[in-house]
């Protein structure tokens, strides 16, 4: 009995982790739509970025930006959402534009290095994924603050 249980739990846990390891779909549709790359590519190779070929590895790191990307659209509307009406709401818009400009800065700084180099996409749009993952995280906590003390007027 002990062995029926072990081998169903091991089969649950690989089953999540096949789930898992599939593409999200939205990421997928994003990415071919503003690039060059194709479904297919994407999906071959949206988890191969340690797999030590340039191309494999940069078209992981696309759809990483991407997929950070689209979180942090869906969180900063729900900020926005939060804060429509207040002083906050021109303030948060100001802020992302001055945050996406920095953005965009730093990674330049970071990869320029690799200016010319095959891996100066990958490190760049890594880069850009990097510090996307984090503006996300601090508009997650905007998002959640209902407390007068919180950005702008609630």
């Amino acid at each position: 009995m002990r062995c029926v249980l072990l081998s169903v739990t091991v089969f649950i846990a690989l089953c999540n982790l096949a789930q898992a390891a599939e593409p999200d779909e939205r990421v997928v549709r994003a990415l071919s739509k503003s690039s060059s790359l194709s479904d297919q590519e994407i999906r071959e190779n949206y988890n191969a970025c340690d797999s030590g070929v340039t191309r494999s590895m940069t078209i992981c790191a696309a759809y990483e930006n991407r997929a950070e990307d689209l979180r942090l659209n869906d969180v900063y509307r729900e900020v926005l959402k939060n804060i429509k009406g207040t002083s906050a709401e021109k303030k948060l818009v100001k802020a992302q534009r001055a945050w996406l400009a920095f953005r965009v800065a730093t990674c330049d700084y970071e990869s320029d290095g690799w200016t010319g180099g095959s891996g100066h996409g990958m490190i760049e749009l890594s880069c850009l994924a990097t510090i996307t993952r984090d503006r996300t995280k601090q508009l997650e906590g905007y998002a959640q603050c209902k407390q007068p003390t919180c950005p702008g007027e609630w």
